[in-house]
Parts: C-alpha cells; sequence; structure tokens
C-alpha cells in the first residue's frame, strides 16, 4: 500500500482578499479594453477613410481617362 501526499492551497476567506487590489485591477482590466476597442475602432475608421478616398481617386483617374479618349477617338489618333 503507498501513501500519496496530496498539497492542498490555503483556502482564503473572503475577509482576507483585499478589495482595493481587486476593483484596482477590475478598472485598469477595463481601461485597458476600452483603450484597445478605442484604438480598433479609430483603426477602422482610418481605414473606412483611405478606402474612400481611393475609391474617389479611382473614379477621377477612370473620369479623366474617359475624357482623354473622348478627345483622342475625335481625333481619330487611337483606334479602338
Amino acid at each position: 500500500m503507498t501513501s500519496q501526499i496530496i498539497y492542498k492551497a490555503p483556502q482564503q476567506t473572503p475577509q482576507q482578499i483585499d478589495k482595493s487590489k481587486q476593483v484596482r485591477f477590475k478598472k485598469s482590466g477595463n481601461l485597458k479594453v476600452e483603450n484597445l476597442q478605442r484604438r480598433y475602432l479609430q483603426a477602422i475608421y482610418q481605414l473606412g477613410k483611405i478606402t474612400v478616398n481611393a475609391i474617389r481617386n479611382t473614379q477621377r483617374c477612370s473620369n479623366s481617362f474617359q475624357e482623354m479618349s473622348h478627345i483622342f477617338n475625335q481625333f481619330n489618333l487611337i483606334d479602338y
């Protein structure tokens, strides 16, 4: 028959737990999450602005190419 040694961690009673540390940790944890969420939303917003500007620039570019091809077609310089 072998004897087993089982280690039991000391149990803390609710009175022994320091409440101020818990509250501070919770607040800082929430602030970290809020900061990450805000930075994430700012990144999405910036990406959206960049995308909109890229679409506008592409539209302007295609419009100017259409105008150029129209002008060239009038002079019969380009055959399609």
